[in-house]
């Protein structure tokens, strides 16, 4: 069909138009907006941590138009600054008035609209840098957007807005100088700096008035807010509470089974991985004098009989490992996708009093329903069924 490529642009407007015109019959057969905004919310970020990568230019699109701080619908990031303030807290004794940082929004957008002004601190030791909440920021909407990938739903979302604190040091409860009567801190009074990260909901302990939230610390070589596996490990955390009421730990026939815990751990490790696609995780945040060092490997293949300490972390690394291992025997990028989306229908799927055996035996058969769509979509054929079940078998010996 021949037509005619006709261009508009208006100068004062700043916009620009292109029309395809019917050569025969002078019918219009498309217009085509040409004019491009710059997208707002810009910053430069580590995509993972500063041990993957150089500083790389992002943007922030879920900030509404027109924000000048790290919050949308979903995430809010709050630093912590130390002004000497007494604030409520509650603990495992009840609520308290002590020593507190203010949580405050330190990351905010220069003239341009923008956050590329914020950069790395010359030492990451510092207390109060703004780059800290841009990472964070960064990191969690990484996680936010492979579960939304793997739930299959674009309007995916957890189940509360998430408040996400950086730059965090706790108050030192262990010491009455943390106690307050009135509104300043006792000069003898220090916030803590501590390796540390979790989650917590809403309910539990710490500063009064925040919902479900990721802490982050400073700690005392890293920013730990600008490692994403210790981020997206955090948020799979968040995801748990959202998806599951799967407990920590549970009355078995021996007594106190802890396995729900490792479950815990273990599926957030997982995710974590499966985010970046490397089973060595935390590099950054287990930085040592030596340089950096993971805190952890999926690739160790552990048992269960290696690890009977009763301490989630270490009960988590036979599932973790095991889950690993099974991703690993997969050779396409597009089985690993499908894998990863059925380890997020099991967790969807935990009941609360779940155990290993459970988890392993749903595990197995979201495998095999992720497998059969995996083949069907690959187009079919007569040996899809003995493919399937030869790789459920694999996997079950894995998981054995």
């Amino acid at each position: 069909r021949l037509a005619w490529q006709v261009g508009h642009a208006d100068a004062d407007a700043l916009t620009s138009r292109r029309a395809f015109v019917d050569a025969h019959t002078g019918e219009v057969v498309r217009r085509d907006e040409l004019t491009r905004a710059a997208r707002a919310h810009r910053a430069r970020v580590y995509p993972v941590s500063p041990t993957v990568g150089p500083l790389t230019e992002v943007s922030f699109d879920d900030l509404p138009a027109g924000a000048t701080t790290l919050a949308d619908a979903e995430v809010a990031v709050l630093g912590c600054i130390d002004d000497r303030g007494c604030r409520p807290v509650r603990t495992l004794l009840g609520e308290r008035r002590v020593h507190h940082c203010a949580l405050t929004a330190t990351a905010r957008t220069g003239a341009a609209g923008d956050f590329l002004a914020i950069r790395p601190p010359a030492d990451d030791t510092a207390v109060d840098d703004a780059f800290a909440e841009v990472q964070a920021y960064h990191h969690v909407k990484t996680a936010l957007a492979a579960f939304r990938r793997w739930s299959g739903d674009p309007g995916f979302t957890l189940a509360r807005p998430l408040t996400v604190l950086v730059n965090y040091r706790p108050p030192n409860l262990d010491t009455m100088a943390s106690a307050c009567t009135g509104d300043r801190a006792s000069p003898a009074s220090r916030l803590v700096v501590e390796d540390n990260a979790y989650f917590w909901p809403a309910a539990e302990v710490g500063p009064v008035g925040v919902g479900d939230r990721i802490v982050m610390h400073q700690g005392e070589r890293v920013d730990w807010a600008y490692d994403g596996e210790v981020v997206y490990h955090e948020a799979t955390h968040a995801l748990m509470h959202s998806l599951t009421e799967l407990r920590w730990s549970k009355l078995g026939r021996r007594g106190l089974d802890p396995s729900p815990g490792g479950l815990h751990e273990g599926f957030s490790d997982y995710l974590a991985a499966a985010i970046t696609g490397n089973p060595d995780l935390a590099s950054y945040a287990g930085s040592t004098e030596d340089g950096p060092t993971p805190l952890g490997s999926l690739g160790d293949e552990i048992r269960c009989d290696q690890v009977l300490t009763g301490e989630e972390h270490d009960e988590s690394h036979p599932w973790s490992s095991a889950l690993w291992a099974l991703r690993r025997s997969l050779r396409s990028a597009a089985r690993r996708e499908a894998l990863d989306a059925a380890v997020f229908r099991v967790i969807a799927a935990l009941p609360a009093d779940a155990d290993m055996a459970q988890a392993t035996a749903l595990v197995l058969a979201e495998f095999e329903v992720a497998m059969e769509e995996y083949l069907a979509d690959a187009g079919g054929g007569a040996d899809d069924a003995r493919i399937t079940a030869a790789m459920v078998a694999a996997a079950a010996g894995i998981f054995a």
